[in-house]
């Protein structure tokens, strides 16, 4: 049963459904530190239970102080998801949902962001074409690329681009925002 949870998984007709939505909210129930059950049912079908613990806001971590990340996704869920995680630890996050309307934002005000994050197969062009794009108006401006298959990126592209890293979908929440601090403390990372 634990591919229900695979991003893409569907057992859907083509053009039904991009099977994030399980992935999504198993991601959501896990960076609360929480968990999803399953349960197969007689009549059909099967229960889903998401367990969420209880927390106390007085424990929460101290907060970065301003960064500000410029978020390109096309997946409009996945987008919130991550905008969601970002911003619960401080980050301000702005959204755009293709790869023109991002490199508009950074070209009006180049300075307005302090990383980028980007998926790399989105209409128009791909993240590793916006970032390479991003270099020629802001040379320092770290990106981090995200892709469902990482492996067919070439090394050599990336190299020329301002890409700092490349994260596989699904993406793990915590070397995420673990990379996120350590470029934002040193951007040469």
């Amino acid at each position: 049963m634990h591919e229900l949870f695979t991003p893409f998984y569907t057992t859907k007709q083509v053009g039904q459904g991009s099977g994030l939505g399980l992935s999504v909210v198993h991601g959501i129930a896990h960076e609360y530190g929480g968990h999803i059950t399953v349960s197969p049912r007689a009549q059909g079908g099967a229960r889903f239970s998401v367990h969420l613990p209880l927390r106390d806001t007085r424990m929460l971590p101290a907060q970065p102080a301003g960064n500000r990340i410029l978020l390109i996704d096309d997946d409009r869920a996945l987008a919130r998801y991550l905008e969601t995680l970002l911003v619960r630890h401080g980050y301000s996050v702005t959204i755009a949902h293709t790869s023109s309307e991002a490199l508009e934002k950074v070209m009006v005000n180049p300075h307005a962001y302090d990383l980028v994050i980007t998926d790399q197969l989105m209409p128009q062009i791909t993240g590793l074409e916006l970032a390479r794009d991003m270099r020629d108006v802001r040379a320092d401006l770290p990106v981090i690329l995200c892709s469902g298959n990482p492996d067919a990126i070439d090394r050599t592209e990336i190299a020329r681009t301002a890409i700092k890293a490349v994260f596989a979908k699904p993406i793990e929440s915590e070397l995420l925002l673990a990379k996120i601090r350590g470029l934002l403390s040193d951007p040469a990372q």
